[in-house]
């Protein structure tokens, strides 16, 4: 049963993260994105009203960003699965397989650090 267990977990944690990376990040211009920062001239010509705004230009650590909370949820959710078993099958189990995670999600949380520290950045340029 353990067995099936893992594979349902990985299941949800590989499955949600593709999905849902595919989404959030359907629309991403990686060259651009990967491209220096240059201070962007005004448009020649305004939009004529009613026209739809130009798109922002994609920011890495925003990408970066949504990709560490994406990775985190879905392996959230595949040990909140796991969990609830447990709570069902054998709660000693339960104990063991929380402390263990902790170490990950410290360690995933610095996927957000480009994007703190462009904020922390933006904060004291202003």
């Amino acid at each position: 049963m353990d067995i099936a267990i893992m594979w349902v977990s990985l299941g949800v944690l590989n499955l949600g993260t593709i999905f849902l990376l595919r989404y959030a990040l359907k629309e991403a211009d990686v060259p651009s994105m990967l491209r220096e920062k240059a201070p962007q001239p005004p448009p020649p010509v305004p939009p004529p009203p009613g026209a739809p705004p130009e798109p922002a230009p994609t920011s890495f650590s925003r990408v970066a960003g949504i990709v560490g909370a994406i990775v985190l949820a879905t392996f959230f959710w595949a040990l909140a699965n796991a969990i609830v078993f447990y709570a069902f099958t054998d709660t000693a189990k339960i104990q063991p397989l929380v402390s263990n995670t902790w170490t990950f999600f410290l360690v995933g949380s610095a996927m957000f650090a480009p994007y703190a520290f462009n904020q922390l950045m933006s904060i004291f340029k202003n």
